[in-house]
């Protein structure tokens, strides 16, 4: 993406599967152009969905076990692999029930 300012969207999940895809679609099809994930210990099909993305190349995620939670950590990891390793110029950070629009 030569002088556009790549959107990267993050997010922390936990069975997810109900609202996942749709959150996803919507904001591939609004212009994101990658996600960064965090799973907390999903039991559900969340991780299955991830991996999906993931496949596609759309999705980046990393599982976190369940128990911990440590938001601040991961949501800072994610910015900052966002920044460093997929050339964003912007960073949106998003809830599985969140629906931006530009």
């Amino acid at each position: 993406m030569s002088g556009a300012a790549r959107l990267v969207m993050t997010m922390v999940v936990r069975d997810e599967e109900e609202l996942l895809p749709a959150n996803l679609e919507h904001h591939l099809d609004q212009g994101v152009d990658l996600i960064l994930a965090t799973d907390n210990g999903s039991v559900d099909a969340t991780p299955a969905i991830l991996d999906r993305y993931r496949k596609a190349g759309r999705l980046h995620w990393w599982r976190e076990p369940p128990g911990a939670w440590h938001q601040h950590l991961w949501v800072t990891r994610m910015a900052r692999a966002a920044a460093t390793d997929h050339g964003a110029g912007w960073v949106l950070h998003n809830d599985a029930d969140e629906f931006w629009f530009p």
